[in-house]
């Protein structure tokens, strides 16, 4: 089979778009997850939760929080990166090469804290499910018993 070549920033942008769309689901499942846990804990009628329910509820509920706040301050980080990385651009075409090195560091910077927040996604949200799928099975586990 032939190999498509394909320019490193088109390949870099379409990642990117990748990455944005698959943080707009996490976020979007996240924050469903984190509204039925928030009813869960907050039901008035019975069977109320007991302590483990209630310990992965609420571990669930903050998981999910981490992962929703961890999402958006990436978006924002991603902006930046966006920005800077435009001014970069401006820099080296006026010929300013210590203004254009000083958006390179601030760039590098803000894309090392992206990385480092889009984990903090993963791993939040990914616990935030194994919580919930504890929750289930107990609760499954305790009407079959």
């Amino acid at each position: 089979m032939d190999e498509i070549e394909m320019d490193p920033q088109v390949f870099h942008q379409r990642a990117q778009k990748l990455g944005d769309d698959v943080r707009k689901v996490t976020i979007s499942v996240s924050t469903i997850f984190l509204g039925f846990m928030v009813v869960l804990l907050t039901q008035k009628t019975e069977p109320k939760l007991d302590l483990v329910e209630l310990i992965a509820v609420t571990l669930s509920i903050f998981c999910f929080g981490i992962s929703v706040l961890a999402g958006l301050r990436s978006w924002a980080l991603s902006s930046a990166t966006a920005y800077n990385q435009a001014k970069e651009i401006e820099a080296v075409a006026n010929k300013k090469t210590k203004l254009a090195e000083g958006f390179r560091q601030t760039r590098k910077k803000a894309s090392a804290k992206r990385l480092f927040y889009m984990m903090a996604v993963n791993i939040s949200f990914s616990a935030g499910i194994v919580f919930s799928m504890a929750l289930l099975v107990y609760r499954i586990w305790r009407l079959a018993g």
